[in-house]
């Protein structure tokens, strides 16, 4: 007749004769294991400290007696490298839970008293609706809380017990109803702050699991909070096993304040894991047949600045793709120019398997086994963080979490090749990985950008000014369509893109005013991409090619000196060899030394200087050579961007000053985009 269900974490079968009492010895470790930890605080008089009334820390680093844990802030910038927040390497233990019976018109009493002046928060809530029927109590200066409570519903309903400061554990004295005593009861929790809003659906979960974690959601209209949902075991509809991992996957009627985690049980008590949070469902199942919705969770919003290759290779400032003619990965054939980019990035195909692959590439393979490659996924190894399983950013779509061969089909067949770090590199030994922007601000890699001089744009705009208006309106509008279809494509290959009526109209009726190539020529020097195909098709002839390659030479390397050109850049520098060749330019480029093109510049050709530094705001200032496109961020180590002073405003020429955000990180990168041109700078505040 009491309320109380049993739990049952584990059964033990004993013989007949053994006179032992059969308990967990896990338990009994995890109990000792607080008993000294709390012992030792005691001695050294080592207390954790909250601001102020708030059970919840933000906090950069926290130790205590059993783990260490790094907190990552949200990004709450326009267009964030991770657009969720996320915690690493965390490790959360059991706090005491029971589920009780309950009649509806019910009235109950609930108390609790903290061993030692334990401070804890006592919570109830109902089983199968507690968005609507839940209630907690923070302990009082006597270490004592209570809940009188009329029951609303008949049903089951949960008792949880959880300690007031994170990242703690103690022991309380439980009484339910007058029925239950439960006698020092191990109480924890570990909580991040994670204000969620009621605009859409979200996602939390953990992935990489040792351990059995737990998930507690806790509404922000109160202190302490309500618990307003959770999850052991995530069971949805899509195709992926969670396993003992868990996820809440729900828009709140009510703000989320905190994501609080702790273990199932008490028979395994302690789990580690990274925790995902925020995260925006994905609209990109609708391309691919076999990727089902409840798969699919957005991990950066969409974006035409850069492909599924440039992120496989950890690069978000440009396009890339190695099998194009004006990749300066190219190298003779698809499959080799692949491996000349990951070999860059640090990663081979040499000794990669489905168990230890980094990055996957695909290909559509024909009957007699021929391969048009056509994207590339990538998971955890490259010091992103990369979601549950896999991850791709496909074409200009959202990057999206989603299982390993989800993305199998009409459009990306299937994965022929894998790529895993180089056993010499820092990946290898676990060492973090620098992104491009970082190995720009160490002096270790530069982008060369390549543009038309003043020469050259002076012969383009006098042949654009003689096309008549009726031919730019109707260029303009079939231009837009095509630019459409880049803008908005799962594809990262133009040749995949061009299969479309869109690409053929405009080719055909370029093809049939070739004086519009010189309009196509100004968008490329702007730094659009989607013209580089229509160029290509226009104007590629082997004896073509071969100026070109006479006029540059591939810059990168894998070398501790690296250089990169990006496919605009070469395009442009394929262009230069076409007005040249056909102009009759006096002025004649050096064919064999890529330093004597002109138009050249290179990263980090515009200042940054600090200013000064005070309440976590830094100031710095910066110069533009002429009326530029201007972008100005911060950014930590890990890839979050911190905060942002201005995106793609336009400025005149001069010495600008502006301000930045730093949240209380110490070394931060500046990222100054100057008309598509990257600056950056490594700065330590102290």
């Amino acid at each position: 007749m009491a309320p109380d269900v049993p739990n049952v974490e584990h059964v033990r079968l004993t013989t007949m004769t053994d006179n032992n009492k059969s308990e967990s010895l896990n338990y009994k470790a995890y109990i000792d294991g607080i008993q000294q930890a709390l012992a030792s605080e005691k001695q050294k008089g080592n207390f954790m400290l909250t601001n102020g009334a708030d059970s919840l820390v933000n906090f950069n680093a926290l130790d205590n007696s059993f783990d260490r844990i790094r907190y990552a802030p949200a990004t709450t910038t326009e267009n964030p490298l991770y657009d969720f927040e996320y915690c690493t390497g965390m490790t959360a233990h059991y706090t005491f839970y029971k589920t009780v019976y309950f009649t509806q018109g019910q009235q109950i009493f609930l108390a609790t008293d903290g061993i030692d002046d334990f401070q804890h928060v006592l919570e109830f809530f109902s089983v199968s609706n507690p968005e609507n029927h839940s209630w907690s109590s923070m302990s009082n200066s006597n270490s004592m809380a209570s809940l009188n409570i009329t029951i609303p519903q008949t049903g089951m309903y949960n008792v949880r017990v959880r300690s007031y400061l994170n990242a703690r554990s103690g022991f309380c004295n439980l009484n339910i109803n007058g029925e239950n005593y439960y006698n020092s009861i191990p109480v924890y929790s570990i909580g991040v702050r994670c204000t969620q809003d009621t605009d859409q659906v979200y996602n939390t979960f953990t992935v990489k699991s040792e351990g059995d974690p737990m998930i507690w959601i806790e509404e922000g209209t109160s202190i302490p909070g309500k618990i307003m949902c959770y999850n052991d075991d995530y069971q949805g509809t899509g195709n992926f096993a969670w396993g003992l991992n868990s996820r809440i996957k729900k828009n709140f009627i009510r703000p989320v304040h905190s994501v609080l985690i702790s273990t199932y049980s008490s028979y395994n008590p302690t789990a580690k894991f990274d925790l995902y949070m925020k995260c925006k469902d994905s609209n990109v199942y609708t391309y691919f047949q076999n990727l089902l919705a409840d798969d699919a969770i957005q991990s950066s919003p969409a974006t035409w600045d850069y492909n599924c290759i440039s992120w496989s290779g950890g690069i978000t400032s440009y396009w890339e793709w190695p099998d194009s003619y004006f990749s300066s990965f190219w190298a003779g054939d698809a499959l080799s120019s692949f491996d000349a980019f990951y070999q860059s990035r640090g990663l081979t195909r040499e000794g990669a398997n489905a168990s230890n692959a980094v990055v996957a590439l695909w290909a559509i393979v024909d009957s007699q086994g021929n391969r048009s490659y056509t994207h590339a996924s990538v998971r955890k190894g490259d010091g992103h963080l990369h979601g549950y399983d896999w991850e791709s950013k496909p074409g200009s779509l959202a990057r999206t979490f989603h299982p390993k061969e989800a993305l199998i089909g009409d459009s990306y067949g299937q994965i022929v090749e894998y790529y895993t770090t180089i056993s010499n590199s820092l990946q290898a030994s676990n060492a973090r990985t620098k992104s491009l922007e970082e190995e720009i601000a160490d002096g270790r890699l530069r982008i060369e950008y390549v543009n038309f001089d003043d020469y050259e744009k002076q012969i383009i705009a006098e042949t654009t000014s003689e096309i008549s208006s009726s031919v730019m309106r109707k260029f303009t509008n079939l231009y837009e369509l095509w630019k459409d279809v880049t803008e908005n494509t799962t594809f990262s290959s133009l040749a995949q893109m061009a299969r479309c009526d869109e690409y053929k109209n405009l080719l055909s009726f370029c093809n049939a005013n070739p004086e519009l190539l010189y309009v196509l020529y100004e968008y490329l020097d702007d730094g659009d991409w989607a013209t580089i195909k229509v160029i290509e098709d226009m104007t590629f002839t082997e004896d073509n090619y071969q100026s070109y390659k006479a006029t540059t030479k591939a810059p990168i390397s894998a070398t501790s000196d690296k250089i990169y050109r990006t496919p605009v850049s070469n395009c442009i520098i394929y262009v230069k060899s076409l007005l040249e060749k056909n102009m009759g330019k006096v002025r004649s480029l050096k064919k064999a030394n890529a330093t004597a093109l002109t138009g050249v510049s290179y990263s980090n050709s515009n200042n940054i200087n600090v200013v000064n530094y005070a309440n976590n705001t830094l100031n710095v200032n910066f110069d533009l050579q002429g009326t530029s496109k201007v972008s100005l961020s911060a950014w930590d180590l890990n890839g979050n961007r911190i905060s942002a002073a201005f995106d793609s405003e336009i400025m005149e020429a001069g010495v600008h000053t502006a301000a930045l955000n730093l949240n209380n990180n110490r070394i931060i990168l500046v990222k100054l985009v100057v008309n598509g041109h990257i600056n950056v700078r490594k700065i330590t505040v102290k």
